[in-house]
């Protein structure tokens, strides 16, 4: 939450377009003949977004298996909630965006609260014991498990 506030103020500030000739810069990983070269900024959207959502899907699926999700009676409410987290903000989306080109970015929202939602569930989990008494955050867990089914 606060990258994501640090970023907004970065890119309202006189200092934007150092940060855009930052994001602009190459990186090039060269081996065995083959050279994967990507801009920071391409770095950042392609590769973390990817190692971020195999790590998410990882502890779906370790939930799923053997922690607060293996039956499907403790599955059902998150699983819900998680269909609701992703269509109703993509929907806001639609709405909002009055069916121009700009219903192609549809899918943005619902990443974005995904992101965030973990971050705040991470947050949770750090801060509070692990009991069977604690119910699992129901919004984050359906997120996950379906995240896990895709």
């Amino acid at each position: 939450m606060v990258c994501a506030c640090a970023a907004l103020a970065l890119a309202n500030s006189r200092w934007a377009a150092t940060s855009d000739h930052v994001l602009a810069t190459t990186i090039a990983i060269d081996g065995g003949g083959h050279v994967l070269s990507l801009s920071v900024h391409q770095w950042i959207s392609d590769a973390l977004t990817a190692v971020f959502f195999l790590l998410v899907g990882l502890e779906i699926k370790r939930e799923a298996l053997v922690g607060e999700l293996a039956s499907p009676r403790q599955a059902a409410l998150p699983i819900i909630a998680a269909v609701g987290g992703m269509l109703v903000p993509a929907l806001i989306y639609f709405v909002a965006s009055g069916g121009g080109v700009e219903v192609r970015g549809w899918a943005i929202p619902p990443l974005l609260h995904d992101s965030l939602a973990d971050h705040g569930h991470r947050r949770r989990r750090r801060s509070s014991r692990r009991s069977m008494s604690n119910p699992p955050p129901q919004i984050l867990e359906l997120l996950e498990w379906l995240a896990f089914l895709a």
